[in-house]
């Protein structure tokens, strides 16, 4: 998976990832000395066994920290990180300032490895709850010597300020050419001026690259299927007909097509409750009728009404009815 690089960043968080095959396929380009730049939350990734306790080396629980160099199992909350360069003999040190951070986590040390070298700690003061406030220290960046592979670490950069930082990106830049080796003149070169309309476009490409996409579309719920039920043992014709009204309670969705899509909690209403409405079912050609069945909104109401029936070829024939009759 990585033939053909030169370094792999870890910058993943992939803590609840313990698969001990996964984990040995990433360790096995950098066993074969590929270097590694390992990122903030990479340090509490690929978490296999029991960690709490301080890891032998070597050891099956200790398999990603063996690549690290260092364990750490946590942090504390975000406050400011001062922090102090121990190793400023190191090349990667070199020139590089002492600064203190925005809020930031801080990530505890539980183990460091013989095979590992501290370049810069880091101090936190936190406020206890009397009142008081407590230093917490731990190193920050380190390199370490996996096999034949050189490793760089830094756990600052929870937060995309602490990572715009110029002070951050010049650190990560020269311990990544170190893993390289290649940290010279020869690749660690300034940044080329940029110009305005450069500088208008990186932020416009910044800006959209960070803007999220719009929300999908929330699918539309299936269509309720309807069982078209024989009334009374007789095929129901008004199915494949076309229903239309004098007037519809619209408001509440209570059209005339309703009334004949064979769906027993959907209906018809008239835009009010006078008398004079009219529905009318068109069946599409001539059919024989041996009956009409209603199902009338309320079963305690008695409602007047008049069936009409008519073709192309003969005058309309009307009925009166009530609903308290059965209709035939």
């Amino acid at each position: 998976w990585a033939k053909g690089y030169d370094v792999i960043v870890h910058d993943e968080c992939s803590a609840d990832v313990k698969d001990v095959t996964y984990v040995n396929n990433i360790l096995a380009a950098h066993r074969a000395g590929i270097p590694a730049v390992n990122l903030h939350c990479a340090m509490h990734s690929y978490r296999v066994g029991n960690i709490s306790q301080p890891v032998v080396p070597g050891s099956p629980y200790a398999l990603w920290f063996d690549l690290l160099g260092l364990q750490s199992t946590g942090h504390g909350p975000q406050e400011p990180i001062a922090l102090t360069i121990v190793a400023k003999d190191h090349p990667i040190m070199a020139g590089q300032p002492e600064w203190t951070t925005i809020k930031e986590e801080l990530y505890n040390n539980i183990k460091i490895f013989p095979t590992a070298t501290p370049l810069m700690r880091g101090k936190q003061s936190l406020k206890q709850k009397d009142g008081s406030e407590r230093a917490v220290e731990s190193v920050v960046t380190w390199v370490n010597q996996y096999g034949k592979t050189r490793v760089f670490s830094s756990t600052i950069g929870h937060n995309n300020d602490t990572v715009a930082d110029p002070r951050y990106l010049d650190h990560v830049t020269r311990g990544l050419l170190w893993s390289c080796d290649k940290l010279n003149a020869t690749y660690l070169k300034p940044a080329p001026a940029t110009t305005a309309a450069q500088q208008v476009a990186s932020a416009s490409a910044k800006a959209k690259l960070l803007t999220p996409p719009p929300a999908p579309e929330k699918p539309a719920a299936p269509a309720k299927p309807v069982v078209v039920a024989p009334i009374d043992g007789r095929p129901n014709l008004a199915v494949a007909g076309t229903a239309k009204a004098s007037s519809e309670e619209s408001g509440k969705g209570n059209f005339a097509a309703n009334a004949i899509d064979g769906d027993p909690d959907t209906r018809w209403c008239a835009a009010g409750g006078g008398l004079g409405h009219t529905f009318q079912v068109d069946l599409g050609k001539e059919q024989k009728i041996t009956g009409v069945h209603i199902n009338w909104e309320s079963k305690n109401n008695a409602y007047r009404y008049k069936l009409e029936a008519k073709t192309p070829r003969c005058p309309p024939v009307s009925r009166p009815r009530s609903s308290r009759r059965r209709p035939p």
